[in-house]
């Protein structure tokens, strides 16, 4: 009878050397993987004086504002340097806003963990092809900026807003705000002559409800194209080429309660515009001057380490629209011209 030959099963020596190899290789494939993601993530896009912008930090914000971005109407070849611009004011402004004392709140703290601690949200980012770990922290940073800057905005003073005015306008800037109201009966695109006729005729029909005592306020809400018309129409103005010289020289002429006679046209549409009070020097105090002043004091410090126009950062920057394009094909996100614009303001 012949001898049953038994199969030999590994022993505890075969197991270990089986074991280290698929161990070796799994290393080995998790290190690969690691080093080009690593490369990639670190390679740098942008230098700017004391930094440089990588590749990882740029597509994280890129990837998580583009689509928000491109949704609300912004010109997708203008994302880029709008993304760029905001890593800028990030590094820029985070070691001087420390060094100022200012923190991130709890209240944002809390809100920011929130975000990146809901399963949904994290899932859409992943899926996005945002690195949370970088974006996390590029919102942390951003939040001690922004208390940095509000600290900032509470102790701007008059005499540095009229120095503003001054530096940007001249000596003889007018400093006084307007507060107007105005029903628009806005131009639509490739209007004729007849159309624009029947347009008029419609602003001064409104015109004439206004004279004989209607509520401006609301004929506004009903009838005006502005996005002002749920205010009422109301629009504080400032004498300067922010505003349409056709809507200044309507507002200049008229007295605190008037109404100007006749229906103002500008490049916008056709105007009823009506002038409800003059505060003398309120452009010092007023919010939007001072956001001005905030805002030009960001882009100075932003200007002093990267300059757009050098042929350098040119290369860089056209580098990474070409990268914003590859990364735009993925989110699904389509080129085409857009403008956004205010109505009154240029």
């Amino acid at each position: 009878m012949e001898k049953e030959q038994k199969v030999k099963k590994p022993g505890s020596k075969d197991s270990l050397i089986i074991g280290i190899v698929i161990a070796v290789v799994l290393i080995l494939t998790a290190a690969i993987v690691a080093y080009v993601f690593w490369g990639v993530n670190s390679e740098v896009l942008v230098h700017y004086k004391g930094g440089e912008i990588t590749r990882g930090k740029y597509e994280s914000v890129y990837r998580y504002w583009a689509p928000t971005l491109s949704y609300y109407g912004y010109n997708p070849d203008n994302i880029p340097e709008l993304v760029i611009d905001e890593i800028l004011l990030n590094e820029v402004l985070y070691k001087e806003a420390v060094e100022a004392g200012a923190k991130i709140s709890d209240e944002d703290q809390k809100s920011i963990n929130e975000q990146f601690t809901d399963k949904e949200n994290l899932e859409g980012l992943v899926a996005q092809g945002v690195d949370v770990d970088e974006l996390k922290a590029f919102f942390e940073k951003n939040a001690v900026i922004t208390a940095y800057l509000d600290a900032k905005q509470d102790k701007v003073t008059t005499e540095e807003i009229k120095q503003f005015i001054i530096q940007d306008e001249g000596e003889d800037a007018d400093l006084n705000l307007y507060k107007t109201r105005h029903i628009l009966f806005a131009f639509k695109a490739d209007m004729t002559d007849a159309d624009k006729a029947k347009l008029l005729k419609e602003a001064q029909d409104v015109l004439a409800k206004v004279k004989k005592g209607g509520d401006f306020a609301k004929l506004a809400a009903e009838h005006s194209d502005d996005g002002s018309a749920q205010n009422g129409g109301q629009f504080d103005m400032a004498n300067n080429q922010t505003v349409v010289k056709a809507y200044r020289d309507a507002v200049v002429k008229l007295k605190a309660g008037q109404v100007a006679d006749k229906v103002v046209e500008t490049e916008y549409g056709y105007h009823i515009i009506k002038l409800d009070s003059v505060e003398k020097n309120g452009r010092l105090t007023a919010e939007d001057e001072i956001s001005k002043f905030i805002n030009a004091y960001i882009s100075d410090r932003i200007s002093e380490v990267f300059d757009p126009a050098d042929e350098e950062s040119k290369k860089e920057l056209e580098a990474v629209k070409e990268l914003s394009l590859r990364v735009d094909n993925e989110l699904g996100i389509i080129h085409e011209e857009s403008e956004v614009q205010s109505v009154v303001a240029q």
